[in-house]
């Protein structure tokens, strides 16, 4: 699928999100190998926060290369949600499937009236100890159809769904870092030499 088709879906997603054109948009991403699997995990929802409402498995990838896999699930949120609202309470409850499921990796959508937040959840291992050792701070975009949501689009428009560490590489920060400083760097040196030249 085209760079440009992804950024479509991308936008449509941003502007009008539903479950239906988000499975359209990681099918077409993994090259047919996302798995639609439909299974309610709301169960798994703090009972004393009724802001949650409801958590899905909408599907899931199996990855051949080390035998692992990549679950997805979206949540209802009852009104909107904000930038930094319930972020930790969201990553333990991802967390929490994960571990009770023994899943090694989630992708967890939580939507509420006009955005939502997509997060990347990861279980590392060190010979058979398993760990989720990033917090509900890293791997995560807030998407607004009131936000330019530049970086989401660059990065996640340019997933390659085979590997969980390439699912990891449009969540890092680093490659974020490093587009921005190749795009920086030529204009500052054009800005540098005006300098000098009026002197």
């Amino acid at each position: 699928m085209g760079n440009e088709t992804r950024v479509e879906l991308l936008e449509q997603i941003i502007e009008d999100f539903n479950k239906d054109t988000l499975t359209q948009f990681y099918n077409k991403l993994s090259s047919g190998k996302f798995r639609p699997a439909s299974e309610d995990f709301s169960e798994n929802l703090p009972k004393d926060d009724r802001r949650f409402e409801s958590i899905e498995q909408i599907g899931r990838i199996e990855h051949e290369k080390k035998a692992q896999t990549t679950a997805f699930f979206i949540s209802s949120v009852s009104g909107e949600i904000s930038e930094r609202d319930s972020k930790k309470k969201q990553y333990d409850i991802g967390k929490k499937i994960l571990k009770d499921n023994y899943l090694d990796a989630g992708i967890f959508v939580f939507y509420g009236k006009n955005n939502f937040r997509l997060s990347l959840i990861a279980a590392f291992y060190s010979g058979p100890k398993r760990t989720f050792p990033y917090g509900f701070r890293r791997y995560t975009y807030f998407v607004s159809p009131e936000l330019t949501n530049k970086t989401f689009i660059k990065q996640f428009g340019g997933c390659d769904f085979s590997s969980i560490d390439n699912i990891l590489e449009a969540f890092s920060i680093e490659a974020v870092s490093k587009a921005f400083y190749d795009d920086l760097n030529p204009q500052f040196g054009k800005i540098l030499l005006s300098i000098k030249a009026d002197d």
